[in-house]
């Protein structure tokens, strides 16, 4: 007979595979991830996808017209999307669909166990890091790192899974967590047979997303690490351990995102096992910091 945390986990993962439970990603999400993807992306194909979002689009044209991406002695504001396409580029655009996207899938869920705002900005925060991370490391050469921000993005998408139809057995669990001051993946293994890790990852599968991704949001609370070091021969595992090294810096104290506390420091052990070199340490820290300071402007952060 199966224990009351084996029952549990079958009744999550069945909650899971049910499309009539499961959101759905906005198609504008992927229409954008393809165009941008590819060679030949070009500004009016990308205009034409985000026209047909005006919640997308209100957004492009907000953060276009921001002060951080105004040129100096240039008015405030974007008048036009062509103009925006221009100011953000390609790679901001992506991030910006995805992040939108999976925030409005989620816009109506309940939140009981957590507080909206700090999870998001969390999530988006660990999204720039792993891509930062990614951009800089000999182990995802043939990986995009746009790959890599949308694993960062959905690293904890189970906790709102659980949150949204376990929220009694969830919420027991956190609390436990954090009142034993035990890792919330093991609290959860052994309450409800199952982690959010492993939920996210069941979640992101049935949204088509790739292997590398879903292996990434599922392992990104394991020990990877080789006994000498070396970054995995797998560009899958390279890419959980990169997610797990971004989860760790959006916790840093002073970045001011998401959970405070936890340490975390880029040193020549920890850069090659995600295949960094030591060389390249202050580039990834200043391309972070940078992206960190673009990530605070994103006006499309609208989570509540």
């Amino acid at each position: 007979m199966p224990s009351r945390a084996e029952a549990i986990a079958k009744t999550i993962r069945e909650r899971v595979r049910d499309v009539t439970v499961l959101p759905t990603l906005p198609v504008v999400v992927e229409r954008l991830r393809e165009a941008l993807a590819g060679s030949e992306s070009n500004a009016a194909q990308v205009a034409e996808i985000i026209r047909g979002d005006p919640p997308l689009m209100a957004r492009v044209l907000r953060l276009a017209g921001s002060s951080f991406y105004t040129p100096a002695g240039a008015p405030l504001g974007a008048k036009n999307l062509s103009l925006a396409i221009v100011r953000l580029g390609f790679d901001t655009l992506r991030e910006i669909g995805v992040t939108t996207g999976v925030i409005r899938a989620f816009h109506h869920m309940h939140f009981g166990a957590f507080r909206r705002e700090e999870f998001w900005r969390h999530s988006i925060l660990t999204a720039v890091c792993a891509e930062s991370l990614a951009v800089y490391s000999d182990g995802l050469t043939a990986v995009l790192p746009s790959e890599l921000y949308v694993a960062g993005l959905l690293h904890d998408i189970g906790m709102i899974f659980l949150d949204q139809f376990f929220n009694d057995e969830f919420t027991a669990v956190m609390l436990l967590s954090r009142s034993s001051q035990t890792a919330a993946p093991a609290v959860e293994r052994a309450w409800l047979g199952i982690d959010h890790a492993e939920v996210g990852a069941l979640m992101v599968e049935q949204w088509g997303m790739s292997p590398l991704i879903t292996h990434a949001v599922r392992r990104h609370h394991d020990d990877l690490w080789e006994p000498d070091g070396r970054a995995p021969a797998e560009a899958r595992d390279t890419a959980a351990r990169v997610v797990n090294v971004a989860n760790r810096i959006a916790r840093l104290p002073e970045y001011g995102f998401g959970r405070k506390g936890g340490t975390v420091v880029l040193s020549r052990s920890l850069l090659a096992g995600i295949g960094v070199p030591i060389e390249r340490a202050g580039r990834v820290r200043d391309r972070i910091d940078d992206e960190v300071r673009q990530s605070e402007v994103f006006a499309l952060v609208d989570v509540n």
